[in-house]
C-alpha cells in the first residue's frame, strides 16, 4: 500500500478510482486517506466492501474535511456503523466539494441518520445520500455499537 500511497500523492491526472472489494481495513484506509488529502485531481472514489468499520471511517473523517477535490465516494457494505456515521457525518461539516456520498448496507442505525440529517441543515454542497439498508431494529442499546 506504502508504493501506492506514494504514487497517488504524486499523480496529476486519475479522477476516478474503484478500490472495492480489496479487504483495504482500518490500516489501508487510513494510509489512501493521507494520499488522497494531498492529491488535488481525484473526484471520484469507491472503497465498496473494504471493511473500514468505525476506526476506518475516523480516518475518512479527516480526508473529508481536508480534501477538496473529491465529489463522490462510495462506501458501501463497510460495517461503519452509527460511530462511523458520526465521524462521517463530521467530516462533512467542513467539506464543500462531496456532491455524492453512498453508506447503503453499513447498519448505521437511526443514531447515524440522525448525525447526517443534523449534517444536511448545513451543508449545501452534499446533492445525493445513500442511506439504503441503513436501518436495523435495535432490540437493545448494545445492537447499537
Amino acid at each position: 500500500m506504502r508504493n501506492f500511497r506514494s504514487a497517488l500523492i504524486n499523480n496529476s491526472t486519475l479522477t476516478s478510482l474503484n478500490l472495492s472489494w480489496n479487504s483495504l481495513e482500518r490500516e489501508g484506509i487510513a494510509e489512501l486517506s493521507e494520499a488522497i488529502i494531498i492529491n488535488p485531481t481525484l473526484k471520484s472514489l469507491s472503497l465498496a466492501h473494504n471493511g473500514v468499520g468505525p476506526n476506518g471511517a475516523r480516518h475518512l473523517e479527516q480526508l473529508l474535511s481536508q480534501n477538496s477535490s473529491l465529489t463522490e465516494l462510495n462506501l458501501a457494505d463497510n460495517f461503519v456503523g452509527p460511530i462511523g456515521a458520526s465521524h462521517l457525518a463530521t467530516g462533512l461539516l467542513s467539506n464543500n466539494s462531496l456532491t455524492e456520498l453512498s453508506l447503503g448496507q453499513n447498519k448505521i442505525f437511526e443514531s447515524g441518520a440522525i448525525a447526517f440529517g443534523q449534517v444536511l441543515k448545513q451543508n449545501t454542497t452534499l446533492l445525493s445520500l445513500d442511506l439504503s439498508i441503513y436501518f436495523k431494529v435495535a432490540t437493545s442499546l448494545e445492537d447499537e455499537e
